[in-house]
């Protein structure tokens, strides 16, 4: 199994740099059987791999789909030489009621997924609007 990272990886005190390529063993089962090491192997990668990970073969990307939720695979990144609905089809295959609990890999903590309210906008972009808003007021009463 093979992933390349789309983004930083923070792992305890390292992070490891976005474009890094980390390869894992599969077992005859296609399951991982020995995760990822970085360093020339001096640190073992905690798994699952961060979802902005590119899944680099159909074993990876199978892997991916197993660690997190089916509401969260189309964020998931395959390479370009993979058959995402192959991979997909697969995968609901293999698990027709979703990767039981037990197996299921984390998915995005409440806290961190953003919140929809009821007039349709994000809150933060909200916030973020709002914020714009007020310095463009200060910066005119500043200047007038």
């Amino acid at each position: 199994m093979r992933w390349q990272l789309a983004g930083d990886w923070p792992v305890g005190p390292v992070l490891i740099p976005t474009g890094t390529l980390l390869s894992g063993v599969a077992g005859p089962d296609g399951e991982l059987v020995e995760a990822p090491k970085w360093n020339n192997g001096s640190i073992a990668l905690p798994m699952p791999m961060p979802i902005n990970a590119m899944a680099l073969d159909q074993e990876a990307a199978l892997q991916m789909c197993k660690w997190f939720d089916q509401d969260l695979w189309h964020r998931l990144i395959f390479h370009r030489s993979l058959d995402r609905d192959a991979i997909v089809a697969e995968a609901r295959k293999r698990w027709p009621n979703g990767v039981p609990q037990t197996m299921s890999g984390p998915s995005i903590p409440k806290s961190d997924q953003r919140k929809e309210p009821d007039d349709g906008k994000v809150e933060a972009e909200t916030k973020i609007e709002a914020d714009a808003q007020e310095a463009d007021a200060q910066a005119g009463r500043s200047q007038g």
